[in-house]
């Protein structure tokens, strides 16, 4: 799905519009959010409590209240490739989400990707 609101093609995107709500009059409001702004786009997996594992991509930002989630997956079967488009789309280095919450720079995309089932 595209990463904004206008329909363009990835390699087109300007801009994503990030949907959040006032923590104090709980309003809904949509911020734009310029691409540029961002700084890496980070892999994810998480594990519920059933076992079941799920991937997720998201572009990271300084303010973490504008990260933005591109993509998300149960499982891992196209993350990774996804990941990887997405990081060479909009030019930005690629970073693993570790469990607990901090960035790693991307050194080999095994690390994250694991069995694939």
């Amino acid at each position: 799905s595209p990463a904004n609101d206008n329909g363009a093609v990835r390699g087109e995107v300007q801009t994503v519009t990030v949907r959040k709500m006032l923590s104090k009059s709980g309003v809904p409001i949509k911020i734009k959010v310029p691409v540029k702004e961002y700084y890496g786009v980070a892999v994810a997996t998480q594990i519920s409590e059933d076992g079941l594992l799920s991937s997720s991509i998201e572009l990271v930002h300084a303010d973490e209240d504008l990260n933005y989630r591109v993509f998300e997956e149960e499982g891992n079967h196209t993350v990774v490739a996804e990941w990887q488009n997405w990081g060479k789309q909009l030019g930005l280095p690629l970073f693993i989400r570790s469990g607990n919450g901090g960035l790693v720079p991307n050194w080999d995309p095994r690390q994250i990707a694991g069995p694939v089932s």
